[in-house]
């Protein structure tokens, strides 16, 4: 009979440990989830935002284009930035097919020349 009591207080050990490990897994957990709604609410805003105020694209189309305003486009400082996004994301600024200089950000790329075409 003192076997059986042995085991009982075991068991019980055991279900009270397995019930404190679960508890600090659901407060860890969370936890957690509150830290993360922190960080991603503000993200999760601008993101959000972005999506429902879009940039403006502006197309300007220009008859004659001088030597001196396409060396500022492809050469100058002004759009170093912008040129090196799109080319480390493998677009085009000056297009083959056209000579159209395109000045977006990388993301906005696609959806500029499904647009344009």
């Amino acid at each position: 009979h003192a076997d059986l009591v042995g085991r009982d207080t075991t068991a019980e050990s055991v279900d009270v440990a397995t019930s404190d490990l679960h508890a600090a897994l659901e407060a860890s957990i969370q936890e957690a989830d509150a830290r993360a709604l922190d960080i991603n609410a503000p993200l999760s805003s601008v993101l959000l935002e972005s999506r429902l105020i879009p940039d403006p694209v502006v197309l300007l189309e220009v008859d004659r284009t001088l030597s001196t305003l396409r060396s500022a486009l492809l050469d100058g400082p002004e759009l170093a930035e912008i040129r090196t996004a799109l080319q480390d994301h493998g677009h085009a600024v000056e297009l083959a097919t056209s000579g159209a200089k395109v000045f977006v950000r990388p993301e906005q790329y696609a959806a500029v020349m499904t647009a344009v075409e």
